[in-house]
């Protein structure tokens, strides 16, 4: 589904675009920290792997990571296609909801010990603002990574000549969820496949959807 040059008519308003990311962000970010807070249940210790011990912790990276976060708004208000603007906002809702089930059926926590830097610094500033907020529950799947996965994905589909910058940068900026020990490699796949999961069963609703129009 690629859409560089959608017709006028087929243009979602900005308006709308910037109304409809809006609702989203907020309703997520009140039901993660909602859940964050208030678990149903006792959170489980992740795994980590080696990789999260070698992975170094960086403080200045929580600028990169927020930058992360911000995607989640921000793309949606490039999407201008209609349709997949439709499709884009169905994954979402998909890929949050795959990852609400987790965070309250199973949710799991991390250690900060020794994380917490004592700087000040404004990055350090940042951080520790950040992690007061934030509680380390809800891990896995990460959020921060399935939702960027959709955001991306609808983003590379309507300016396709920009795949490769786009799919580099997310890459690189979904590390900082590991250098700012947020999260483990364990819980970046897990937001990776949600959010994956999400793109397909939007594209499949859309499929039907179709089909049982021409019927």
């Amino acid at each position: 589904m690629n859409t560089t040059s959608p017709s006028d008519d087929d243009l979602v308003p900005v308006s709308r675009r910037w109304r409809v990311s809006t609702a989203f962000a907020c309703v997520c970010t009140s039901s993660y920290l909602l859940i964050n807070n208030f678990s149903l249940r006792e959170p489980i210790l992740l795994w980590k792997s080696p990789i999260d011990d070698w992975l170094p912790f960086l403080a200045w990276t929580v600028w990169p990571y927020l930058i992360l976060l911000f995607t989640d708004y921000v793309f949606p208000l490039w999407i201008r296609s209609r349709g997949l603007f439709r499709v884009t906002m169905r994954a979402y809702a998909f890929a949050a909801v795959i990852s609400f089930l987790f965070w309250a059926l199973l949710p799991t926590t991390l250690p900060r010990v020794g994380f917490v830097p004592s700087g000040d610094g404004l990055s350090e500033v940042t951080y520790r603002l950040l992690i007061s907020m934030d509680p380390p529950n809800n891990c896995f799947p990460s959020g921060h990574i399935s939702i960027p996965t959709v955001v991306y994905w609808g983003l590379v589909q309507q300016w396709p000549r920009w795949r490769w910058p786009l799919w580099l940068s997310f890459m690189l900026l979904s590390l900082t969820i590991l250098t700012t020990k947020q999260h483990y490699v364990l819980d970046l796949l897990g937001g990776v496949g949600a959010g994956a999961l999400g793109v397909w069963l939007s594209l499949r609703y859309e499929e039907r959807a179709k089909a049982s129009r021409s019927a």
